[in-house]
């Protein structure tokens, strides 16, 4: 898009704009999402990429939507953030949310949340928005796009592509805990046999 279409776009469908900060969690939120996941799955620590070289070297929880206490309406409240969307489609969003733990040293090198994999498969989804959100900052993390940067403040999320390159930089000293969710579509090349929505 052309930034006068976008800037148009931006006034006759008001959403939440990408690559631009909010507050999502206040820090008691940002604390019991930590402990939430921790209690939910055991974690994964780091994966390789064809047995070769590190994605990743951070550990990860996965929390299920239906975990958050109800009076918080996370799912309301990131829902209204991702939809109403001009510039990116989004059917729902995974009900399954990643809570990620960097120490000292740990990263998340540059990557996509696309998976390609998955159209290849005749998978029914694909991710299209990334939502990620600081739960616990630390020196040092920040989020990285090919042309954006951030050093978020805990509680506050930022939206981009799913297909974009990004990656996590490796805190300096202390932790970073971070919260991701995704905005789904349809994998339109996959022929639907009902109408059921799915769960990731």
């Amino acid at each position: 898009y052309s930034s006068k279409l976008t800037a148009w776009l931006n006034t006759v469908m008001p959403h939440t704009p990408l690559y631009t900060p909010f507050q999502l969690f206040t820090p008691k939120e940002c604390r019991m999402l930590i402990k939430l996941a921790q209690r939910q799955h055991v974690k994964v620590r780091g994966w390789t990429v064809g047995g070769i070289h590190s994605v990743r070297t951070n550990s990860i929880w996965w929390l299920h939507q239906d975990f958050a206490p109800p009076h918080w309406n996370l799912y309301r409240r990131i829902r209204t953030a991702m939809s109403a969307r001009p510039d990116l489609p989004m059917d729902w969003i995974s009900p399954h949310w990643q809570v990620s733990l960097y120490e000292a040293g740990q990263f998340y090198g540059w990557h996509t949340d696309t998976i390609t994999k998955w159209s290849d498969q005749g998978r029914r989804s694909q991710r299209s928005i990334t939502l990620t959100a600081t739960l616990r900052t630390a020196p040092g993390a920040r989020i990285e796009t090919e042309h954006h940067q951030w050093e978020l403040p805990e509680g506050w999320a930022v939206m981009f592509p799913a297909g974009d390159l990004h990656r996590a930089t490796a805190p300096t000293s202390d932790q970073r805990w971070s919260f991701t969710a995704w905005g789904m579509v349809w994998n339109t090349d996959y022929l639907l046999d009902d109408d059921t929505e799915p769960t990731s």
